[in-house]
């Protein structure tokens, strides 16, 4: 059990509430306090916070559990943003209402608040009002979460191979046949295609293959976020395809061609998204697994020569990261494409020099 010690730690700051991490850090200001409901924080979500220069962030959820090694709250601390969880809230404990819509009806964005003494506190009409008591993270509670972690690893291993192994059975027929496109006219038959997902080193690993782009001239498919990345390398995607619950809406008003995925009955996130965002132009496609599975899906269906995979998710790690608790899709999809898939996932490390 962890034990809580003293905090003299007092910061203030405007602050900002997203249940969506992504999303936060597409408009959070600098030196905000974030507040996010994000289950052991990803190196992704890190490092856009770090970005965004925050000044803190209150975590609704546990931002490193021990289930796994996590290593956003690490990075964070590394980098003197303070992290916080929230235990209990209100001028009262033991109350029954969900975190996440507490906070929503108490903070508005860009309301000043307060971290004081483990509490944070908001200023209202000249006073400063309780909405929660915190768990401040230390280098102490960071190391007792790893040993957790390597203690879990084992049996975290063998749960998502089996969860793996059920879905991949229930989903292989669906996915092993041909699949109908969506109504698209980027001409992909034949050619090469480079499939950007926002995954570790993803931004390094497309500057590393940027001789290759200029050389090839491949149709560039933009997962979600995936597409501003190609954007902020200098970019034009000609495809993105995703929930689009991560993309900017200069992504969106790029001239790409719009691919909303959703789920095998025509629904999904993204419709509502493209809809909130006043988006009409688009096609959807119906289809099992991660968007990042669609977009292969897609070019391999299409007829691509080469399917070249930057910022991939094919670990353990990478998918629990992500909220997911296996990879069945993911592994039939890698079947089906064979040879044509070219990982580049960590091609950085090769061209180190030329990278930089």
């Amino acid at each position: 059990m962890l034990k809580i010690q003293p905090s003299h730690t007092t910061l203030s700051g405007a602050a900002y509430f997203n249940p969506k991490t992504k999303k936060l850090v597409q408009y959070i200001p600098p030196q905000s306090i974030a507040v996010i409901q994000h289950k052991d924080i990803d190196e992704l979500a890190a490092k856009a916070l770090i970005y965004r220069k925050v000044k803190a962030v209150v975590n609704i959820r546990t931002s490193m559990s021990g289930e796994y090694m996590s290593s956003g709250t690490s990075l964070l601390l590394k980098q003197g943003i303070p992290v916080f969880d929230v235990l209990s809230y209100g001028e009262e404990t033991g109350k029954n209402k969900e975190l996440k819509n507490y906070i929503s009806e108490q903070l508005r964005h860009g309301e000043v608040c307060i971290i004081n003494d483990l509490y944070l506190y908001k200023l209202q009409n000249g006073r400063s009002v309780q909405l929660a008591k915190l768990l401040k993270y230390t280098e102490e509670i960071i190391q007792l979460k790893r040993s957790e972690a390597d203690l879990n690893s084992l049996n975290q291993l063998q749960q998502f191979a089996e969860n793996t192994l059920f879905y991949a059975k229930r989903d292989m027929e669906d996915i092993l046949k041909p699949i109908l496109l969506p109504n698209i006219h980027t001409l992909i038959e034949n050619k090469h295609v480079v499939v950007v997902t926002r995954g570790k080193g993803y931004l390094e690993d497309l500057l590393a293959i940027r001789p290759y782009i200029e050389r090839y001239s491949p149709v560039l498919i933009g997962v979600d976020g995936g597409a501003d990345a190609l954007l902020d390398c200098g970019l034009t995607p000609d495809l993105i395809i995703g929930d689009m619950d991560s993309v900017s809406s200069s992504a969106l008003q790029s001239g790409a061609e719009l691919v909303v995925h959703t789920y095998a009955n025509g629904r999904g996130p993204g419709v509502e998204e493209m809809s909130s965002n006043g988006v009409n132009q688009y096609v959807s496609f119906p289809c099992l697994g991660t968007s990042e599975d669609a977009a292969y899906l897609l070019a391999y269906e299409a007829g691509a020569e080469k399917i070249v995979a930057i910022g991939s998710h094919t670990s353990m790690h990478d998918f629990l990261e992500k909220g997911r608790e296996g990879m069945g899709s993911t592994f039939l999809i890698r079947l089906k494409i064979g040879n044509k898939l070219v990982d580049g996932k960590g091609i950085r490390f090769l061209f180190a020099e030329e990278a930089l």
